[in-house]
């Protein structure tokens, strides 16, 4: 709960007992209302460092203690500068929590109920600034410095029963505190072990993908990505949210509106609005919300400006503190309902080989996600199974970067295996009439035996690896490089289909060189997209009905046509 708030009217006063001239103690009062955001702006700085290096949950006690200590600050003071100070260390604790409560929620809970929880943060936030307003219209400043205090405290002592984020303890190698932190989450018989492994794989994962600096962002080719963040960024945190919270309990009484009524009916608007969006934002997705709270906080803003331009002009009196009591209800619910989503989109939208642990982990999860399976045994025979759903991640991933797409099929994928181990068959029926006990010794890996996709991938990645690629722990399908320039190829294996997807052309025509001169290769390319399908031919208006006679059918000429086939696809893999 975010109490980082005070009222402006208390401290307004509080510096006037100060003897100060009239110049000093505006700027006195505007340094206490802006001082918050440089402490935020700091501390947002090192927030991906801090969280990294000590970890989520001895973060949160420094944080806490910065908290604690900046309302003491506030509370004791006697005099501007410490006063500043005290804001200040709330500043600094904003700026780290706003990146550590998001990065948290997103490493303990599931996909589907994410957004939900990320959302019901920012509801709490907004409460919590609206909690300190309501009560500081009770008590005295300094009191309610002191009751401030007091969700710090509370944090304190539940630090002691929550669980250090999974996947920072996996990025450490401490398997056993992985395996603890997953039971406390999600209950001491729930069956955590394919998650563990999942984490453990994704971790393992990001060792594969370059480390590149931030400013390595503002490539051309990062353009609509960039602009993108950083324009609901700003539509988010300089639209005025920081001045109309501030100066709500002014706007209310300017507009001729008490303002402990205000404020108590905006608490309870954004309770209202927090909740609705913690309802919707897993329904309806990122966007239509972002679309709604936008056109809100434009409307309201609107709304507001136009409430006070009749009021300096004396029209409307009775209307105008109307009007700007809706706009800033509005408004606040708005920026509840949206407010949380460009930290959302930061780290769905990013590029993969920007540094930054967030980041980076966010898009190369989803990476994973989209190729995840790897290797199955079945019946004890180990074998390579694959599913077109690895096909289709890459086919996203190209889709969602404007990557181009290629697709090349190997011919007789399973002769290019060649078989390290001993394999032993029975003589084919027909072979030899007279072979008594002798078997055939097999030098290559024929197509319909368990052990030639498995030969033939072994072979296939001695190749890749040759090349400079670097295969995925979490799906070993995948194979990704990284070329000096920053681009990237990713190439993805599909039982012996090849697709191929990346922003680096140069690399991709290497490797299609590459595979060419190893494998017996064919691109598959537009092919038949631009055919028009035929209706099947059918008498008009013709009446289908039950059959009257019993149709004689011969189903052995067709049973023994189709083993035939069988037989030969098994045994000669040339014509298979």
């Amino acid at each position: 709960m975010n109490t980082s708030n005070l009222n402006p009217l208390f401290m307004f006063r509080f510096l006037r007992g100060f003897n100060l001239t009239v110049s000093s103690l505006f700027l006195q009062f505007s340094l206490f209302g802006s001082i918050l955001s440089i402490g935020s702006l700091i501390g947002a700085a090192i927030s991906g460092k801090i969280t990294d290096l000590f970890g989520r949950k001895p973060t949160m006690w420094i944080l806490n203690l910065f908290y604690i200590g900046g309302w003491l600050a506030i509370a004791f003071t006697k005099a501007p500068w410490l006063l500043n100070l005290g804001r200040l260390s709330l500043g600094f604790t904003n700026g780290i929590s706003n990146y550590l409560a998001s990065i948290y929620v997103a490493e303990i809970t599931t996909k589907n109920v994410r957004g939900r929880f990320t959302i019901i943060v920012q509801f709490l936030t907004g409460w919590g600034v609206s909690f300190m307003f309501v009560v500081g219209s009770f008590v005295h400043w300094r009191t309610l410095a002191l009751l401030a205090t007091i969700p710090g405290l509370l944090q304190l002592l539940l630090l002691f029963f929550i669980p250090e984020s999974p996947q920072w303890l996996a990025k450490f190698g401490r398997e056993k505190e992985l395996e603890a932190a997953l039971l406390c989450l999600r209950g001491d018989k729930a069956d955590i072990s394919h998650e563990a492994t999942e984490i453990k794989d994704y971790v393992e994962s990001l060792k594969s993908f370059s480390s590149e600096g931030i400013l390595d962002i503002f490539q051309k080719k990062y353009v609509r990505q960039l602009l993108t963040v950083a324009g609901v960024l700003v539509l988010m945190n300089l639209g005025g949210i920081n001045a109309l919270t501030y100066y709500s309990g002014a706007i209310f009484v300017s507009a001729g509106v008490s303002s402990m009524v205000g404020l108590i009916t905006l608490a309870a608007t954004q309770t209202v609005i927090g909740i609705l969006g913690a309802t919707l934002i897993d329904k309806l997705g990122r966007r239509p919300l972002l679309l709604v709270s936008s056109a809100g906080l434009c409307f309201s803003s609107f709304l507001t400006g136009v409430s006070f331009f009749l009021k300096d002009f004396n029209w409307w009196d009775q209307g105008s503190p109307i009007l700007a009591f809706i706009g800033l209800l509005m408004y606040m619910g708005s920026y509840a309902l949206g407010g949380v989503l460009p930290l959302l989109l930061l780290s769905e939208l990013f590029p993969i080989n920007v540094k930054g642990s967030r980041r980076k982990a966010e898009e190369a999860k989803e990476l994973e996600r989209l190729m995840r399976e790897g290797y199955v045994g079945i019946g004890g025979v180990a074998c390579f199974h694959s599913s077109s759903t690895y096909g289709l991640g890459d086919v996203t991933l190209a889709a969602n970067r404007g990557w181009k797409l290629q697709q090349f099929d190997i011919k007789n994928a399973f002769l290019h295996g060649d078989l390290e181990e001993e394999v032993y068959i029975d003589v084919p029926p027909g072979f030899s009439p007279n072979t008594g006990q002798a078997v055939c010794r097999l030098k290559k890996a024929l197509c319909g035996l368990k052990q030639s996709p498995r030969a033939w991938f072994g072979r296939f990645t001695k190749v890749m690896l040759k090349l400079g690629y670097k295969q995925s722990q979490g799906d070993h399908t995948l194979f990704v490089k990284h070329s000096s320039s920053g681009g990237v190829t990713a190439l993805i294996v599909y039982v012996d289909d090849i697709i191929v997807t990346g922003d680096d052309l140069e690399g991709m025509e290497k490797l299609k060189k590459c595979l060419v001169k190893e494998f017996e290769v064919k691109e598959l390319e537009t092919s038949k997209l631009g055919c028009k399908p035929a209706e099947t031919p059918i008498e008009v208006n013709h009446r289908l009905g039950d059959v009257l006679e019993d149709t004689a059918v011969d189903r052995r000429s067709y049973q023994k046509l189709v083993g035939k086939l069988i037989y030969l696809s098994l045994s000669r893999p040339d014509i298979a």
